[in-house]
Formats: C-alpha cells, sequence, structure tokens
C-alpha cells in the first residue's frame, strides 16, 4: 500500500534528521565553548526525545539500525548520556556488522553527524556538487 510506504519512509527520515540533531545539541552543548546551562539541557534529551527516536524502530532497515548503531557508539565515546540510557535504547534494535562505505566516506546521513559536520568537505565531493547544482540549475531554467 502506498500510503504505508509513505508513512514508513516519513517517519524513518523524521527519526534519522531527530538523531543528528540530538548529536549536534549533544556535541556542542558538552564542548569547550558551552554555555553554564547546556548541561541541564543535554541532560534532558534522552527523556524527552530517545523514545521519538529509538522506539519502534524496523529490524528489516537495516541502514537507519547501522546509522542509528554508530550514533550510540560516538554518543558512549563522548560520554554524552548515561550508559543506562544508551543500553536501553541499543536494546530495540539489532545492528548490523560488516562494511559500511556511507559511514568510511562520510556519506549520506553520516555527514550529517557532529563529527562531519566540522570537517571541510574533500575537493572530489565540492566538484560533484557543483556538477549536481549547475545541471539542477539548467533543468530549472529549461522549464
Amino acid at each position: 500500500d502506498a500510503a504505508v510506504a509513505l508513512r514508513s519512509a516519513i517517519s524513518r527520515r523524521t527519526r534519522l534528521a531527530l538523531a543528528c540533531l540530538v548529536d549536534a545539541i549533544a556535541s556542542q552543548g558538552l564542548g569547550p565553548d558551552a554555555g553554564p546551562d547546556s548541561m541541564g539541557l543535554v541532560g534532558q534529551l534522552p527523556r524527552t526525545l530517545f523514545g521519538f527516536i529509538f522506539d519502534r524502530i524496523d529490524g528489516r532497515d537495516r541502514g537507519a539500525c547501522a546509522f542509528l548503531g554508530e550514533i550510540l557508539d560516538s554518543w558512549d565515546k563522548r560520554r554524552c548520556f548515561s550508559r543506562k540510557w544508551l543500553g536501553d535504547a541499543r536494546s530495540k534494535f539489532q545492528v548490523p556488522k560488516g562494511a559500511n562505505s556511507e559511514r568510511d566516506e562520510g556519506r549520506g546521513w553520516y555527514a550529517l553527524t557532529a563529527e562531519n559536520l566540522h570537517k571541510p568537505p574533500r575537493d572530489g565531493d565540492m566538484a560533484k556538487d557543483s556538477a549536481r547544482g549547475r545541471a539542477e540549475e539548467s533543468s530549472l531554467a529549461a522549464q
């Protein structure tokens, strides 16, 4: 059914975008330039948002499970949230094992993680983006 597939796709994208947002907030809120109230804000994130991100994950969506597993690993390494919160979230889905070229190259959703947001784009990526932008501009002009 198309409506079910559309709802599933929207739910997936919303879940992953929310995980990226929480990652950025945690990165800035616990970083060296964080204000005095930021620790309280970061501390409230699991209680308010973890359910939206980690509840009812479709285990068949290996890409989303891999991405969310990487996010949890990152938060554990940076000690963003308590191990209890991270363990509870991790128990709700299976993280697939194996090679992950998107993660290794910082593409897709991985490009939006706090770790990759601060990296300058590689020269090859800039050339591809520039060519893609010119192609989109010319197709819009043709319409």
